[in-house]
C-alpha cells in the first residue's frame, strides 16, 4: 500500500543511517583520536657523565620506540576507521539500491494496481450490462410463457371443438350414406311407381275409351251396374295409387333438398377441419 507507515520508518532509518554521506562530493569525515602526549620525564641531574649519557641514550630509545608504538596505534586506528566508513558506504549503498529497487516495485505495483481497477471497472461495467440483458431476457421468457400457456389453452379449446367437428363430421357421412341408401331405394321405388302410374293411367284411358266405345254400341244405353262399380274401383284405385306416386315424388324431391343440405354441411365442416389444421400448424410455428 502506497505511503504505509512502515515504508516511511524504513525510509526515515535509511536516511538516519546514510546521514551527510549522502550528499555527492562531500568525503566522509573520520575522527582520529590525537596522539597520546608524552609526559615530561623529569630527571634528575647526573653525578657523573657516563650516567646522564646512559641515560640520554636510554631514553632516545625509549622515545623512538613510543613514536613507533604511537605511529602504528594511528595507522590501526585509521585502518579501522577507513573499513568501518568502506563499510558503511557499501551498506549504504546497498540500501540505496535497495530502495531504487523497492521504488521500481511500487511503481510497476501502482500501475498494476491501475490496470487491475481499469479491468475492474469493466468488469462491473460488463456484469451490470449483463444483468440488465437477464433481467430483459428474464422478461422476455415469462412473456412468452405467458404466450405460450395461452396458445395451449387455445389449442384445447380447438382440439375440443375439433373432436366434437369430427365426430359431426362422422354421423353426418353415416347420415349421407343412409340418405343415399334410401335415395337410391326411393329412386327405384319411384320408377316402379312411375312406370305403374303409366301403366294405370294407360289402363284408365283404356277403360275410358272401352267405355265410351261400350255406350257407343249399346246406343246410349245405360251400363250394367256391376260393371260400373267396377269402373268405379278401378278409378279410385288408380286416383289412390296416383296420390301415392305424387306423394313419393314430393318425398323424394325432400330428401333430395336434404341431401343438399347435409352436401353442404359436410363440405363445411371439411373447410373447417382444414382451417383448424391451418391453425394449429400456426400455432405450433409461433411456438
Amino acid at each position: 500500500m502506497l505511503g504505509s507507515p512502515s515504508s516511511g520508518r524504513r525510509q526515515s532509518v535509511i536516511a538516519e543511517e546514510a546521514g551527510d554521506d549522502d550528499i555527492p562530493g562531500r568525503k566522509p569525515s573520520v575522527s582520529v583520536q590525537p596522539r597520546q602526549k608524552l609526559g615530561a620525564t623529569t630527571l634528575s641531574r647526573p653525578q657523573d657523565a657516563s650516567t646522564i649519557s646512559l641515560m640520554r641514550h636510554g631514553t632516545n630509545n625509549s622515545l623512538r620506540r613510543q613514536t613507533t608504538m604511537n605511529n602504528e596505534a594511528s595507522d590501526n586506528v585509521l585502518d579501522d576507521q577507513s573499513m568501518a566508513v568502506l563499510q558503511r558506504d557499501a551498506t549504504f549503498r546497498y540500501q540505496k539500491a535497495q530502495i531504487r529497487i523497492l521504488q521500481d516495485e511500487l511503481a510497476s505495483l501502482s500501475e498494476t494496481r491501475t490496470k487491475l481497477q481499469a479491468k475492474h471497472d469493466a468488469t462491473a461495467d460488463e456484469v451490470e450490462r449483463m444483468r440488465l440483458d437477464h433481467a430483459a431476457l428474464t422478461e422476455q421468457v415469462e412473456q412468452m410463457q405467458a404466450l405460450l400457456d395461452k396458445n395451449k389453452s387455445l389449442q384445447g379449446i380447438q382440439e375440443a371443438k375439433q373432436r366434437m367437428l369430427e365426430t359431426d363430421i362422422a354421423s353426418a357421412k353415416a347420415q349421407v350414406a343412409n340418405t343415399r341408401k334410401n335415395e337410391k331405394h326411393l329412386v327405384r321405388t319411384a320408377k316402379v311407381a312411375e312406370v305403374r302410374l303409366n301403366e294405370g293411367t294407360e289402363e284408365l284411358r283404356a277403360l275410358k275409351k272401352e267405355l265410351e266405345d261400350e255406350k257407343t254400341n249399346q246406343g246410349g244405353l245405360a251400363v250394367p251396374r256391376h260393371e260400373h262399380e267396377r269402373l268405379l274401383n278401378e278409378h279410385q284405385r288408380l286416383e289412390k295409387h296416383k296420390a301415392e306416386l305424387i306423394a313419393a315424388f314430393k318425398q323424394q324431391i325432400h330428401l333430395i333438398d336434404v341431401l343438399k343440405r347435409q352436401k353442404i354441411h359436410l363440405e363445411s365442416a371439411k373447410m373447417l377441419s382444414f382451417i383448424e389444421d391451418e391453425f394449429s400448424a400456426t400455432l405450433e410455428l409461433g411456438m
